[in-house]
């Protein structure tokens, strides 16, 4: 999550869940290219550790991941569900939601350059453009042309304009059973749900369904909560 998880924070979450595969914030890729920083740096007690790339340049984002792949990442994760209006000035973030293809193009040139899973981050929707159909066609496309095998599903859909970040996570109403039917429809891929999980029960329930639970906002805001820690260790990791 921008400007919240950095490493400090990633390494406070590491100490209650030895196992839950921690995200940094979304980075994007004209940072890492052209940043006079070093974005990529962890600490090795964070892993496992997704990156979190922001962009819909392929070459751009095949670039960066060869470069997350090199400094020992264990996925590279493309965010295609940030509504806010700095992210889709730059085309990237949950308006890519309205070109699958493109979407598809960006991790067929990441998967060609890296061993490691690239995954993608998205919602249900954008805008009035959020029927099942629309949700199954983007997953079609991404998964095959893409040759994507993991999504994580923020099981709401994003307004494009008029709703701030935080309201795009709290005011469009969550639609767990359409995420639920979608990975009854797409059997062969792996799904984590997102958005709105609360405690240790709704991720158990979750996983009846579902491949993985991922925490969020909750992870943040209630830190100190005695079931995140479990969460993470019930849905297990990746990496080292």
């Amino acid at each position: 999550m921008l400007d919240w998880t950095d490493r400090h924070c990633r390494y406070f979450l590491r100490l209650l869940s030895r196992h839950t595969l921690l995200y940094t914030e979304m980075v994007t890729t004209g940072a890492i290219i052209h940043g006079k920083g070093d974005y990529l740096a962890y600490s090795e007690e964070e892993h496992p550790l997704a990156l979190q790339l922001g962009g819909s340049d392929p070459a751009a984002l095949a670039q960066c991941a060869k470069l997350a792949e090199a400094r020992g990442y264990d996925e590279i994760n493309l965010n295609v569900g940030c509504p806010s209006d700095r992210v889709q000035n730059g085309m990237f973030g949950a308006c890519l939601m309205g070109n699958a293809q493109l979407v598809a193009d960006c991790i067929k040139a990441m998967r060609d350059v890296v061993s490691i899973p690239v995954t993608v981050k998205t919602r249900i929707g954008i805008d009035d453009q959020d029927s099942y159909e629309f949700l199954c066609d983007f997953i079609n496309t991404v998964s095959g042309n893409g040759e994507c095998e993991m999504f994580i599903i923020h099981a709401r859909k994003a307004w494009l304009s008029g709703l701030s970040p935080k309201e795009n996570r709290e005011i469009p109403p969550l639609d767990y059973p359409r995420v639920y039917q979608l990975k009854r429809d797409f059997p062969h891929l792996t799904m984590a749900i997102n958005g709105g999980i609360k405690s240790l029960e709704e991720a158990k329930l979750h996983l009846q369904h579902m491949d993985g639970v991922m925490v969020g906002a909750r992870g943040l805001s209630e830190p100190g909560d005695p079931d995140l820690g479990r969460q993470g260790d019930l849905c297990g990791g990746r990496g080292r």
